[in-house]
């Protein structure tokens, strides 16, 4: 019995396993956490450059069209790091219809829905509301609730589930502004930010 004591007390050969196994979870939450970042990153530069974007087409465009030249401008580039939306959504499935009838090669799978949901969720405040002629500043604020994908980490940044557009998730919102001439020179730069976690 003494011996049998004695083996079990010092066997030393499932240790390692036992500590892989209390190791691996910790290591999984940080390698999700940084990669959930990495493309929170990623996807503020998109918000950036759909802010710019949308400034852009709401200047050059007709003084009674600004809000939906911007609105449309933004959800096509949101798409891109959008969820699937919506499916009835009339003007998102014709312009995935446009661009299945022209080939365009990045006509990804969904285009549609998630041009829906970036419709639907973005929140584009321009001031002023129209151009009244001659050059004036513009002023276009967008605001993005990026849906976090990875496990574990989206728990950790955004604790809260929200149903945003039909989509539930965890979402942080991202903000972006960008400041015009309303001949379509850019005056000053963009600010972004990745706003509050919001439950």
């Amino acid at each position: 019995m003494k011996r049998l004591l004695d083996r079990i007390h010092h066997a030393r050969e499932g240790g390692v396993v036992i500590e892989w196994l209390f190791c691996l979870p910790i290591f999984c939450v940080l390698f999700f956490l940084i990669l959930q970042m990495a493309l929170l990153a990623s996807a503020g530069l998109v918000v950036r450059y759909a802010t710019f974007a949308a400034a852009r087409a709401a200047a050059v465009g007709l003084p009674d069209h600004l809000k939906v030249n911007a609105e449309t401008t933004s959800a096509i580039i949101l798409a891109s790091i959008s969820p699937r939306g919506r499916a009835d959504h009339q003007e998102a499935r014709a312009f995935g219809e446009t661009l299945r009838r022209q080939g365009a090669p990045w006509a990804f799978r969904g285009v549609a829905s998630r041009a829906a949901f970036a419709q639907d969720a973005t929140d584009i405040r321009i001031s002023p509301d129209e151009i009244l002629g001659g050059p004036e500043d513009l002023s276009v604020e967008i605001k993005f609730p990026f849906r976090l994908n990875m496990p574990f980490a989206a728990t950790v940044l955004a604790p809260r589930a929200r149903t945003i557009a039909g989509v539930r998730g965890h979402y942080i919102d991202i903000s972006a502004r960008v400041d015009l001439r309303s001949h379509g020179s850019r005056v000053a730069a963009s600010r972004f930010s990745l706003g509050r976690l919001t439950p």
